[in-house]
């Protein structure tokens, strides 16, 4: 990639009319946005990825104004969908994220509507300060081996790949498979396709990845096959009744008698576990991806790899995802495919142009699951005559539905091509993550804790005005905690990682901060206890 330019703030003047613009003078798009600067910061007059976008597609600004206040049924439909706000201060009505089932079968624009919505979030929920750093909202992709969609935003994306994988990338004719096709050729350097590629460990490992990259940023993420710290965030998650839920790679899985591998899709269970429990690592997230009957069937059985067990996982972590701060885009064929534990969760529904007429007022056979009613004519078709080249959809809930209108995110750059990413067997095979990490130590902050040690006690003591002390040892409360300062407050449990226990405090405002971390490599079983980054309240 070239390096960035310092060209005239003039060569970013917007179109008044949104159509599709240029590239700015001297560089192609994608190279010159604040997120493009990694290492360093941006020139003020430097635009930020969502900007580029809609300029690139003539996606047009919303105008809360006009589009919420005064017809807030215009497009996307309702203001929750596309402006994500812990404090609502705007036109939204209820903090946190938002889910919403997009539904049509192939070729009805679902990836087109995606997109255009990935752009819309990015742009609205991402902000600049006096120093034009940009805060706020990311996206992830979900990345498949046989579907490229996301290529379109290719110019504005990092690609986030497994660390322990090898990996093989083809150009395709769109219909066909790997399998049975034969690739055009072979892609010799992906990072010459994309404006990043960036390698992951594991699946805390990625979050923590993506969440300190840059804010307002379009990110695709494809599966690690080999499953690293998927067991271990299973055994620690508090979603479900059980020890841990099994992950077993091909090649382990090769030459056992009766063991099968777990199909590398079963990676994107862990992944929504770490995005909900973890979400304490980021502010917002939009979370992308079609094919949900393909990752959360409604036949879905307790089979040798728990499928039933972790879509049930799935099902926990899509009920928490707004409060924590996470958005689920997810495309549908057919709702018939999807388990209805899973869609009962989905309170927005999109309806796309594919022939298919929408579910209508009285009609219970029609409703999605989980609705008891729809509030739309019942001989009313609003769906069926629709061809997708008219670009119209229906948004609805229980109450509220609209149609809307939405814009022809595409270069027609792949047209009959598509870009398909083989992971398999690493040449080196991963260690466990436990022998690669260093020993526990004890952390504390010594405004508030004093150490003290013989040879039969170790203790963290609360320093004077405060009391009580805690015991380093078996790592517990000794004696109850008292602050010694007057607007911090000691929390009343632990919080619990792999192999350490965090003592913290909140402050005025609700905030906690760690205190004091106690080496811990087996955990005692507290049901009092929190888990490490949970977005539960404490």
């Amino acid at each position: 990639m070239s390096s960035p330019q310092h060209n005239d703030e003039s060569d970013y003047t917007e179109s008044p009319t949104e159509s599709n613009g240029t590239a700015p003078p001297g560089n192609d798009w994608g190279e010159r946005t604040k997120q493009s600067c990694r290492n360093y910061s941006a020139p003020g007059h430097w635009k930020t990825d969502a900007y580029e976008m809609r300029r690139c597609f003539g996606v047009p600004e919303l105008d809360e104004e006009s589009e919420y206040k005064d017809n807030p049924k215009a497009r996307m439909c309702y203001p929750n969908l596309l402006l994500h706000e812990r404090d609502p201060t705007r036109s939204t009505n209820d903090p946190g994220g938002e889910v919403a089932v997009i539904r049509g079968r192939r070729g009805s624009g679902k990836s087109t509507l995606l997109r255009e919505a990935n752009i819309r979030i990015l742009n609205e929920n991402t902000t600049e300060n006096d120093g034009g750093e940009v805060t706020g909202e990311f996206s992830v992709w979900r990345g498949t081996p046989e579907r490229s969609e996301w290529l379109d935003l290719r110019k504005w994306t990092t690609l986030y790949l497994p660390k322990h994988a090898s990996i093989a990338a083809y150009w395709m004719d769109e219909d066909q498979d790997f399998e049975s096709g034969e690739p055009i050729t072979e892609v010799d350097d992906l990072e010459d396709l994309v404006r990043d590629v960036v390698y992951y460990d594991s699946v805390l490992d990625l979050l923590e990845q993506l969440a300190s990259g840059p804010a307002g940023t379009f990110n695709v993420v494809y599966p690690d096959p080999s499953f690293q710290g998927c067991t271990e965030l299973s055994r620690e998650t508090s979603r479900g009744q059980f020890d841990e839920l099994p992950y077993v790679p091909e090649w382990e899985a090769r030459g056992q008698d009766g063991v099968t591998p777990t199909p590398t899709s079963h990676w994107w269970f862990m992944f929504l576990v770490a995005a909900v429990d973890y979400s304490a690592y980021y502010k917002f997230m939009t979370f992308s991806f079609d094919e949900g009957g393909d990752l959360m069937p409604q036949r879905a059985r307790q089979d040798q790899h728990r499928l039933y067990d972790k879509v049930e996982v799935a099902r926990s972590c899509i009920a928490d995802s707004r409060r924590a701060g996470l958005t689920i885009l997810m495309g549908i064929h057919r709702k018939e495919n999807v388990k209805a534990d899973i869609l009962k969760e989905f309170g927005r529904w999109i309806w796309m142009p594919d022939g298919k007429p929408n579910p209508k007022s009285g009609v219970r056979s029609t409703y999605p699951p989980g609705f008891d009613g729809v509030d739309m004519p019942r001989d009313t078709d609003l769906m069926s005559y629709r061809d997708v080249e008219d670009g119209i959809g229906l948004c609805f809930t229980e109450n509220e539905n609209t149609l809307f209108r939405w814009d022809n995110v595409s270069t027609g750059e792949f047209g009959g091509k598509k870009l398909v990413i083989r992971l398999g067997e690493p040449d080196e095979k991963p260690t466990s993550e436990a022998a690669d990490e260093p020993e526990p130590e004890l952390e504390y902050d010594d405004s508030i804790f004093g150490e003290w040690e013989n040879q039969t006690a170790h203790r963290l003591y609360v320093k004077d005005p405060g009391d009580g002390y805690v015991n380093v040892e078996a790592a517990e409360i000794g004696e109850e905690l008292t602050s010694p300062v007057a607007d911090l407050k000691f929390v009343e449990d632990f919080v619990d990682g792999d192999r350490h226990r965090e003592v913290r405090m909140r402050d005025e405002n609700g905030d906690e901060l760690v205190v004091a971390r106690i080496p811990a490599d087996s955990l005692p079983d507290t049901s009092g206890s929190r888990q490490e980054g949970s977005a539960r309240d404490p």
